[in-house]
């Protein structure tokens, strides 16, 4: 009498997750970022934006609520 079930997949036969090539079905969301044919501006701003933002970590500036000098010396219109 067998004793195994066919319904439990057997451990050396099922390929480990580091040998399975990447799913195609499943796009890099990272590739929206990357500037494209027809699809140059929008990528070129973010990524602006985050050097922006980045610099502002590094220099001091409190990301969470910054000081309106702060938001002023980094390029803040204000407009009455």
């Amino acid at each position: 009498m067998n004793l195994e079930t066919t319904d439990t997949p057997n451990p050396q036969d099922t390929p480990s997750s580091e040998s399975r090539p990447p799913r195609p079905d499943r796009p890099n969301p990272l590739q929206l970022l990357k500037p494209t044919e027809g699809y140059v501006v929008t990528p070129i701003l973010v990524w602006l934006n985050v050097g922006v933002f980045l610099l502002m970590a590094v220099s001091g500036v409190d990301l969470l609520q910054p000081a309106s000098a702060d938001l002023i010396r980094w390029g803040l219109i204000i407009r009455l």
